[in-house]
């Protein structure tokens, strides 16, 4: 008959809950905006927020407000804090029987190709 390992199982302490204090600093600044710009390189991520301040036949004027930049690694985390809090907000304010459409193109603009 094989023996069989009767040892208890490790206990995992669990990570110690830490309180968060958020301060706000004194060049903080609340601002709105209803377009980003957002630039890659394979070390930050740069997003620009802006607002869309004339509308005519023959351009889109954007005052460019603030940029953001910050590492793969953090957009990454950022991205997913946002789906959880877009999730929520269907949750709470679409509903099954509604819908929440998105206001604007969603995919990347593709770089024009030089023709030969």
């Amino acid at each position: 008959m094989p023996t069989v390992n009767r040892r208890k199982p490790r206990r995992v302490k669990k990570e110690k809950e830490r309180k968060e204090i958020r301060t706000r600093g004194e060049d903080f600044v609340t601002d709105y905006s209803n377009t980003i710009h957002i630039r890659i390189t394979p070390y930050d991520f740069a997003i620009t927020f802006g607002q869309i301040v004339e509308v005519d036949e023959e351009k889109i004027s954007i005052d460019d407000r603030v940029r953001i930049m910050m590492s793969p690694q953090h957009a990454m985390s950022f991205c997913k804090v946002l789906e959880g809090q877009i999730e929520e907000y269907l949750r709470r304010h679409a509903g099954p029987e509604k819908e929440v459409k998105s206001p604007g193109r969603t995919k990347p603009r593709r770089k024009k190709t030089p023709k030969n």
